[in-house]
Order: structure tokens, then C-alpha cells, then sequence
């Protein structure tokens, strides 16, 4: 993902977790931050606390940039979002289909809040 697209600075996270709007599913939050700015920037918290293996970390935090950048293009340019996990999602192997498709719904719900209003 282009480093314009990514959020990175601790300030930044704070403004979306403080500022943002917030959707959630079982074992993720989504937070949405309305900046203004030309392209909208994504990033994932994945806690080691939620995911001891840093290998799965890796994939949901993969997954959830994937999705975020084939939906890119549906999204308006002027928000900031991040996905932080709240509890083990994914933690085995036969799961990860199950998680994958509830990061795609939650995008997706994002998608069409960002559209009515």
C-alpha cells in the first residue's frame, strides 16, 4: 500500500480512536474519521494481547489491507480508517476463512455508511 494511503503517526491514531466513528463485529472495531485530506489512509492494530502468533497478526493485518485497497475506489478520498481487533480473531487455521469474510463485512458496512450519510 502507497505510504499516502497508510496512517502511521501515533497522533493520527489517536484523533480516529478519539474523534471517529465506530462500527464493530464480533472480534474487530472499525474507526472512521472524516479528515478532508485528497486520499484516504488505512491501518490496522492487531494486539499481541488478541493474537499471540506473530505470523497471524501478519495475515489478518495482510487481509485487512487487501480488502481496504480492492474497496479503495468505492470509499470517498477524505477519511482516515482503522481496524483494531478486540479478541482472538483467528487464532487456528480453519477460522481464518471465518475472519477474512468478517473483515470484508465490516468494510462493507463501512462502505455503505460512508455512502448514506
Amino acid at each position: 500500500m502507497p505510504k499516502k494511503e497508510r496512517l502511521s503517526k501515533k497522533a493520527d491514531f489517536r484523533k480516529v480512536f478519539k474523534e471517529g466513528k465506530k462500527l464493530s463485529s464480533p472480534h474487530f472495531s472499525l474507526y472512521i474519521r472524516n479528515t478532508g485530506l485528497p486520499s484516504a489512509r488505512f491501518a490496522s492494530a492487531i494486539a499481541k494481547a488478541h493474537v499471540k502468533l506473530a505470523t497471524r497478526r501478519n495475515r489478518l493485518r495482510r487481509v485487512a489491507c487487501e480488502e481496504f485497497r480492492a474497496r479503495l475506489g468505492n470509499l470517498e478520498a477524505k477519511y482516515d480508517i482503522v481496524m483494531a481487533s478486540k479478541k482472538n480473531p483467528g487464532e487456528t487455521a480453519p477460522r481464518m476463512a471465518k475472519t477474512c469474510k468478517e473483515v470484508r463485512g465490516l468494510i462493507q458496512k463501512a462502505e455503505e455508511g460512508l455512502s448514506n450519510g
